[in-house]
Formats: structure tokens, C-alpha cells, sequence
């Protein structure tokens, strides 16, 4: 099953032209919330970090949630609903669209915000990934590290990030 908003977001465009989860600023380039650049930035990256990014979303979602979420796209991952690891595999985190992503990323925006920025921390760690995504969002996951430093909060325990194996 599709959502609605299911195109691909190439990662040789600038973060301010993609809009999957209708949050980043046409005029400034400036993402306008934190799930708009999660939705921008995980479709970009490579499968197998791709799928630990969408282990690190799916983690506070519970079995309900990841059965409407999407359209259905991860109902088959509400048995694991938060247990870790949630088996998602780099094939299965392939096919996931920007729009799939952007559902989850706004629904977290709400439920679970701490999870949208351990991704992005997640994803300031991974070197392959910051050079596809840009300077525009090496600047955000910078800050949002830096917040999450000052505020002394830890990264979600048992979760390895930065990881790119």
C-alpha cells in the first residue's frame, strides 16, 4: 500500500526544493520543523543506514499506529512494536518512500520529538551521509546536536549511532 505523498527524493537536490513532508521553507531554504528535514534527509541516504534510521523511527510507534501510519506500509513490523532491534532490512528500507517517511516524522513530531533528533544526530555521524545531504543540512544536525549536548540528553539506549556497518 502507497500514501499519497510518495515521491523520491533525489539527494543531488538542495535541501530548500524538496517539501515531502510540506515543512521546509521555499523562500529561506530553512526547514520550518524537525520531521521536514527527517522526511527530506532519510530517502536520501544508503539502505542499510536508511533501515537503522527507520528502526530508530518505528521504535516509539506502537502497534496500532504503525498498522495506519503510511497506509499501511509497516503494518508487518507491529509485532516487534517497540522492541529492539525492529527487523527492518536495507531491501525493505529501500522501497520506503519520502512520503512514508514524512507520516512517521510528523507523527513523531508530536508523540516521540527526542526520536526525530536522534536520527538527525544519527545521521551527523555518517560522513557519506552528510556529504549527499549538503551544507544546508550540516548546519541543522549541528545545532541539533549541539542542543541535545547542552540539554545532557542521551541517545536512546542500546541504539548504536553512527554506525555505518
Amino acid at each position: 500500500m502507497k500514501s499519497g505523498n510518495d515521491r523520491f527524493v533525489s539527494p543531488t537536490k538542495p535541501l530548500r526544493d524538496a517539501s515531502p513532508a510540506g515543512g521546509l521553507g521555499a523562500s529561506k531554504g530553512e526547514p520550518t520543523s524537525l520531521a521536514a528535514v527527517v522526511a527530506y534527509a532519510v530517502p536520501v541516504t544508503s539502505p542499510p543506514l536508511r533501515a537503522r534510521l527507520l528502526q530508530l523511527l518505528m521504535m516509539p510507534i506502537g502497534p496500532l499506529a504503525m498498522t495506519v501510519l503510511a497506509g499501511g506500509t509497516f503494518a508487518r513490523y507491529a509485532e516487534f512494536a517497540r522492541r529492539l532491534p525492529i527487523p527492518i532490512s536495507a531491501e525493505d528500507a529501500a522501497r520506503v518512500t519520502s512520503g512514508q517517511v514524512a507520516e512517521i516524522a510528523r507523527y513523531l513530531e508530536q508523540a516521540d520529538p527526542s526520536m526525530l533528533e536522534q536520527v538527525v544526530v544519527t545521521l551527523s555521524h555518517d560522513p557519506t551521509a552528510m556529504a549527499a545531504l549538503g551544507t544546508s543540512f550540516a548546519a541543522i544536525a549541528v545545532r541539533i546536536a549541539s542542543a541535545r549536548l547542552s540539554r545532557g540528553t542521551k541517545t536512546v539506549p542500546g541504539v548504536v549511532v553512527g554506525s555505518t556497518a
